[in-house]
C-alpha cells in the first residue's frame, strides 16, 4: 500500500473483467486480484469505484482503503488503444495455467 503526496483528484472508474477501466486504460492492484474483482465482474457484471489520481501521471491510480485510511496503488496494465490481442493472449495464458494447475492437482490425488 502506498501513501500519496501530491494533489490528487477524485473520480469514478469501472471494474470490468479486463481490469479497472479509467480514462481509456486498464489498471490492476493486489486488492483487486486478492478479492477476485475481475472474475466477479466477468460473472456478475462490472461496478463503479471511486479512485484518486494525479492528472500529471496516469501510470497509477489509487483506491482509498477506508478501513485503514490508506491508499492502494493500482498500476496501468494496458491502454485501450493497444492491440486487443495482447490482452486476450494474457487472459488465455492465465486460463491455461489454471487448467494445468487443476490437472496437476488431479494427477497428484490419483497417485495416492
Amino acid at each position: 500500500m502506498s501513501q500519496k503526496t501530491s494533489i490528487f483528484i477524485n473520480e469514478f472508474a469501472k471494474v470490468t473483467c479486463r481490469g479497472i477501466f479509467f480514462r481509456g486504460c486498464y489498471y490492476s492492484c493486489a486488492k483487486a486480484i486478492r478479492e477476485k474483482w475481475f472474475e466477479l465482474a466477468r460473472n456478475y457484471g462490472g461496478w463503479t469505484i471511486q479512485v484518486e489520481f494525479n492528472p500529471e501521471n496516469l501510470q497509477s491510480i489509487f483506491l482509498r482503503l477506508e478501513e485503514f485510511d490508506e491508499f492502494e496503488q493500482c498500476n496501468i496494465i494496458i491502454k485501450q488503444k493497444q492491440c486487443q490481442t495482447k490482452l486476450d493472449k494474457y487472459f488465455q495464458a492465465i486460463l491455461k495455467l489454471k487448467r494445468e494447475k487443476v490437472k496437476a492437482q488431479n494427477q497428484f490425488r490419483n497417485v495416492d
